[in-house]
């Protein structure tokens, strides 16, 4: 198995859950921000991020078929400082000043179906 499969899981080892994530970058941010995170499926129909402690290479009999699921291993993306920013903050919904990041985001951002927009007050 490579680090991402269609229609399978890494089944009995979620640490944390997340709704409303749109796509596998989202999901992989999710992943990213949490140390414990070692793999995540990602359940496109249901817009649901699985975050696991553990992936395929450590428990290869907890992979399961599921329909609808991506597995993915923890570095299966390379993501970008400016998204794992945005992942912290905007998608928890907060109005984000360019100053939270330590990096230079430009202002409205937008990825996905989420838009972070710079407030002057």
């Amino acid at each position: 198995m490579d680090y991402q499969t269609e229609g399978r899981r890494l089944n009995g080892h979620m640490v944390a859950t997340y709704d409303n994530v749109f796509t596998v970058t989202q999901c992989a941010s999710r992943c990213q921000l949490l140390g414990a995170c070692a793999s995540y499926n990602f359940l496109s129909a249901q817009r649901r991020c699985e975050i696991n402690s553990a992936s395929h290479v450590t428990n290869p009999d907890d992979v399961i078929s599921s329909d609808d699921t991506q597995y993915f291993k923890r570095d299966a993306y390379t993501i970008d400082s400016v998204t794992l920013c945005i992942a912290r903050y905007c998608y928890r919904k907060y109005i984000v000043r360019p100053s939270v990041c330590d990096v230079e985001v430009p202002w409205p951002y937008e990825l996905g179906k989420f838009k972070c927009n710079y407030a002057d007050n």
